[in-house]
């Protein structure tokens, strides 16, 4: 997959704040990070598709691992 920016973030609390600063609409009350099945910001109008949230930031609730769902859309 490429990208023209990569933020890789690390640590015990999941920090969505840089994700805040430019749309607080998708992040929730518990400060995760709203996101499509595909992993993109689910921004109401789509400005935001072309950047995914991945990891523990993210708001989904599977059994599946961030990095094999974005392994399954890497080329969509």
């Amino acid at each position: 997959m490429e990208a023209d920016f990569l933020l890789i973030a690390y640590g015990c609390t999941a920090n969505s704040a840089i994700v805040k600063e430019f749309d607080p609409s998708i992040v929730n009350a518990d400060g995760r990070v709203m996101v499509k099945p595909s992993l993109q910001l689910a921004s109401t109008d789509g400005a935001h598709d072309r950047i995914f949230a991945i990891g523990d930031v993210n708001d989904i609730k599977v059994g599946i691992p961030s990095y094999v769902v974005a392994k399954r859309y890497a080329h969509t």
